[in-house]
């Protein structure tokens, strides 16, 4: 039986979860501010097997952030998630190696920042699944020379992952929060070739243009013209288009006056509030 655990922000200073075993699917449960159900710690347990720590280390209860193996933890999301998933690309997956994808998520969730699934970080923003985000990043196939954007970054750990395989990475973000608390945590891991950009992320970021490559984190309905004409000749815009509920992974490239655009997978991720699609009326 294999179990998995997801997350998200319901409601401020409540987190739920919902505990899946294979295909049978619990209902919510509500952690903080009430009970969580003895059936839905059974899979957190399960959760925790999965996405591996050692034991518990000396003087700490299982569950408490301090007592988990995240190196342990990385090992396994990129084994059993990320090489499982279509990933070759050794850049990319030593980048995912090396990256502590446990510092650029909310206390709370730290027990679970390697389980298979997006997790909310608030601000309508999310660290992606890590096999999708690893897909994505492959696709773009980045290089040392690269000027990347990213596009909704919330606290940072695509850009730490990219600021490894790509010569500098514009951080954009609408969060004043979310941004600051990334700009902390890019200085203390000493990622200089990162920089944090604040701005409308519908606008990109027109100050740095062109760029080689333009991933937006997260779902989209819509892509601006805007942005679009940012990306550099020979370069690439990744995102996920939602139509009709379904997340197509995208890759529209440049060469010349000419765009092209091709599907390369099917994905679920959250939708990012900004790039919803205008409402239309219908008489």
């Amino acid at each position: 039986m294999v179990a998995a655990v997801s997350l998200a922000a319901m409601s401020p200073g409540v987190i739920y979860v919902a505990a899946s075993a294979g295909s049978r699917r619990r209902s919510m449960h509500k952690i903080g501010g009430g009970t969580l159900f003895s059936h839905t710690r059974h899979y957190i347990r399960a959760a925790y097997s999965r996405f591996p720590h050692s034991g518990p280390i000396p003087g700490h209860s299982p569950g408490d952030p301090a007592a988990m193996d995240f190196a342990t933890a990385r090992k396994n999301m990129i084994e059993s998630q990320i090489r499982t998933n279509k990933v070759v690309d050794e850049s990319i997956l030593a980048s995912m190696a090396d990256v502590p994808r446990e510092r650029f998520v909310p206390g709370a969730m730290k027990p679970v920042a390697y389980c298979d699934d997006d997790i909310a970080i608030g601000g309508g923003r999310c660290l992606l699944e890590p096999a999708v985000l690893a897909r994505l990043l492959q696709e773009a196939a980045i290089g040392p020379a690269d000027d990347v954007l990213l596009i909704g970054s919330g606290l940072g750990y695509t850009a730490a992952v990219l600021a490894r395989v790509a010569a500098t990475v514009f951080a954009q973000e609408s969060d004043p929060d979310l941004s600051a608390e990334a700009a902390r945590l890019f200085a203390e891991l000493g990622l200089d070739n990162v920089i944090p950009v604040n701005g409308r992320l519908v606008e990109g970021c027109p100050e740095h243009k062109p760029y080689n490559v333009i991933l937006i984190e997260g779902a989209v309905e819509t892509i601006p013209d805007a942005i679009v004409d940012q990306i550099a000749e020979g370069g690439r815009l990744i995102a996920i288009v939602q139509e009709r509920a379904v997340g197509h992974a995208t890759v529209i490239a440049r060469i010349g006056d000419r765009l092209s655009r091709r599907v390369f997978f099917d994905a679920s991720v959250p939708l990012l509030p900004e790039f919803r699609a205008p409402a239309r009326f219908e008489f």
